[in-house]
């Protein structure tokens, strides 16, 4: 078959011209198909990234800067800068962060899908980024891409933090000092409190306003998220300190005032130099000061000092703490001036103050003749010129050894009052508690008889007393006369008023066992009749500062012989 025949028809169907249009017809038919099923072409547009371009080195720092502009090689794409933030870094000068407009096109990748590209690939989140100018070259990665605002998401973070720092850091530290990088402030401390720490270093609390961008919601300071618990840098010339975010939202110190109770056992040179008022200073501020001091007997030549002093503590979460040190009750705390220091352990915390008061008591004890010869109502117990207790009344009385003297010491002491009663130092002032009493004559203790009183109980009064004495050699018995009177201190206590003798009667045992009562030839039984100065203590009477009671046995110091009886009767 020909493919135009004589008549001019194509393949002998269709004449030639007709065939011709037909095909230009569904030509343009096929070209419309085609503009209408196939994807909108590429279209430029607009968006704004954050890239992290991490720690650089200074000389890469100081050169980017907003509008710098990035071109693509073969494309028309192109990236400028349009804000920059400076922070630290841990290696590197700085830590750079910029903003960029980022002109590139969008793309329908699928039905009513369009998708932006940069250089021909998509611009995402997490995706690697280099920047590079005539100038510089620098690798980040795409934190954050939008649509709109080409300014980067920056804002002034307040934080409360704390650092420990060496004592030359410490003399550097100031409230002003400014971080900077690349010339321009990313950080500031606005707030300072110093304490010592026990290895000599110091606790630096630091009120810091820090420059910080957004990321996910969280500020940052360079790389690191501001939260609390976290570590911040803070660098100057002079130093770089680390410091731990304890709060967030401000930079005002959380302190605060707490008055405690401390004791310490001192030296008695060391009590000399404390006294209300001092106070303890840390690199020129003071964080204590003695509000009140008790001074009382320790063990041995020891001083207890019982110390109210009010301390600039701070918070760290519910714990109350003065540097590293927890302000709790039986936490050791520390006090220091320039004279003396001293570590005390908290008895107590949030106190008014301290309290004390004169309280009464009366003494027991036996000392030797010496010491009760010289010992005088007035006699004060010292320490660092305040007196702790002064003698307001005593009594003497001897024993069987004539060398040694029984002692009634009614004292005034300064107590301490405490939730659970008066204390004299570490002592309870109850019956039998031990009370110490010094002078620059003697040092002596007694026993407390009377915790509430300042003289023997009871009235004084004059009792008829019958005593008796048995088996008295001749020359002894000589000795015990008529009128004989027992005096101590001026004061009579006892006169023999009358005496009878008898041959003294004493039981022999034969060889063979029997008892025989027999006269002595020589010795002598004695039957006295005295008046003793007592006391009348309702219930009982007391003589010698003891009950007195018929069948007890009394010492009497008669002058030429002490001479010990037995009380037979009592006279009403």
């Amino acid at each position: 078959m020909e493919l135009i025949d004589e008549q001019g028809r194509l393949f002998g169907y269709v004449n030639v011209i007709d065939a011709l249009v037909i095909l230009l017809v569904a030509s343009v038919v096929i070209a419309g198909l085609v503009f209408i099923l196939s994807p909108d072409p590429a279209k430029p547009d607009t968006r704004f990234a954050t890239v992290d371009l991490g720690p650089q080195p200074s000389h890469i720092i100081e050169e980017v800067d907003v509008g710098d502009l990035v071109e693509l090689e073969g494309h028309a794409d192109n990236l400028t800068i349009t804000d920059v933030y400076y922070g630290p870094a841990e290696e590197g000068d700085g830590h750079l962060i910029v903003r960029t407009e980022v002109n590139g096109e969008r793309v329908e990748v699928i039905e009513d899908a369009w998708q932006f590209t940069f250089g021909g690939e998509p611009l995402r989140g997490g995706q690697a980024l280099s920047i590079e100018t005539l100038d510089y070259e620098a690798d980040g990665e795409i934190t954050r891409v939008e649509r709109e605002d080409p300014d980067l998401r920056t804002s002034e973070t307040a934080v409360f933090s704390i650092a420990t720092v060496s004592a030359g850091i410490s003399d550097d530290l100031a409230v002003g000092d400014t971080y900077t990088v690349n010339g321009q402030e990313v950080g500031t401390i606005e707030s300072l409190r110093l304490y010592p720490t026990e290895d000599s270093e110091r606790l630096a609390l630091l009120g810091l306003s820090l420059q910080t961008h957004d990321r996910t919601g969280v500020p940052h300071f360079g790389a690191d998220p501001v939260r609390v618990g976290t570590a911040v840098d803070f660098e100057t010339d002079l130093y770089n300190v680390s410091a731990v975010v304890l709060d967030r939202g401000t930079t005002e110190l959380a302190t605060e005032e707490t008055t405690v109770l401390l004791e310490s056992n001192l030296t008695r040179g060391e009590a000399e130099n404390l006294a209300a008022g001092d106070t303890f200073t840390v690199d020129g501020e003071t964080v204590a000061e003695i509000d009140d001091v008790a001074f009382f007997p320790g063990a041995e030549d020891e001083v207890t000092a019982v110390v109210a002093a009010t301390y600039a503590t701070h918070l760290e979460g519910d714990d109350v703490r003065f540097g590293d040190r927890s302000v709790r009750t039986g936490a050791p705390l520390p006090f220091e001036t320039g004279e003396y220091e001293f570590i005390g352990e908290i008895r107590e915390r949030d106190i008014d103050g301290l309290v004390v008061q004169e309280q009464a008591v009366v003494i027991e004890t036996e000392v030797s003749r010496s010491i009760a010869d010289r010992i005088e109502t007035g006699d004060t117990h010292e320490i660092a010129g305040v007196g702790l207790a002064n003698v307001e009344e005593m009594s003497v009385y001897p024993t069987a050894d004539r060398e040694t003297k029984r002692v009634f010491l009614g004292l005034e002491l300064v107590a301490e009052a405490r939730s659970d009663g008066l204390t004299y130092g570490d002592r309870d002032l109850r019956d039998g508690e031990t009370i110490p009493f010094r002078t620059d004559a003697y040092d002596i203790a007694g026993e407390i008889v009377d915790p509430d009183g300042l003289a023997e109980p009871g009235e004084p009064m004059t009792t008829s007393v019958t005593l008796e004495k048995r088996n008295v050699r001749p020359e002894r018995a000589d000795r015990i006369a008529v009128e004989a009177t027992e005096r101590i201190g001026g004061e009579e206590l006892a006169e023999i008023t009358d005496k009878h003798e008898r041959p003294a009667e004493v039981v022999l045992e034969s060889e063979d066992g029997d008892i025989f009562e027999r006269e002595h030839p020589v010795n002598k039984d004695l039957t006295l009749e005295a008046e003793l100065v007592t006391r009348d203590a309702g219930e009982t009477l007391r003589f010698h500062g003891e009950d007195l009671r018929e069948g007890d046995e009394i010492v009497l110091d008669l002058g030429r012989i002490i001479v010990t009886v037995e009380v037979t009767h009592i006279q009403d």
